[in-house]
């Protein structure tokens, strides 16, 4: 039995087919001035929360590359992520040393109110209990939600 040598090596792809990503833009998603650092998709895939080193968090939505919302957080936004529980539409942040919940406005009024109830101050938090040291501290923003 004979078996020619040149069998035995496989057919190799040429380079140019070898590309490990794509070749063509499908959508651009414009806003950040500064590095993206982290991209988070919504569970439904209909939106995407970024966070840049700008100080700020975006919302877009996938199918059309528009944003829809903007946060401003003075600090370089290191990680977005989203809440994982679908009846609270909050959004996490870690910048610099604090950890940001925001509200994204997405699921109607029963759902942000949900969302506010969620990030609601206790109210030994906000009475000053300083007996004992807790584990996180709940800052109100400026215009008191």
């Amino acid at each position: 039995m004979f078996i020619d040598p040149k069998t035995l090596i496989p057919k190799l792809p040429k380079p140019q087919d070898l590309q490990p990503f794509p070749q063509t833009l499908a959508m651009r998603f414009s806003g950040h001035t500064s590095r993206v650092r982290s991209i988070s998709p919504h569970p439904s895939g209909q939106w995407l929360a970024s966070g840049s080193d700008d100080g700020t968090v975006r919302l877009w939505e996938v199918s059309t590359g528009r944003c829809c919302a903007k946060w401003q957080l003075g600090e370089a936004v290191y990680s977005v992520a989203w809440c994982p529980n679908p009846g609270l539409q909050l959004i996490g942040v870690a910048v610099g040393k604090k950890v940001v919940l925001l509200g994204s406005g997405l699921g109607g009024d029963a759902v942000d109110a949900a969302a506010k109830q969620a990030c609601k101050v206790p109210a030994a938090a906000a009475a000053g209990d300083d007996e004992q040291q807790p584990l996180a501290r709940w800052v109100t923003r400026p215009d008191g939600n």
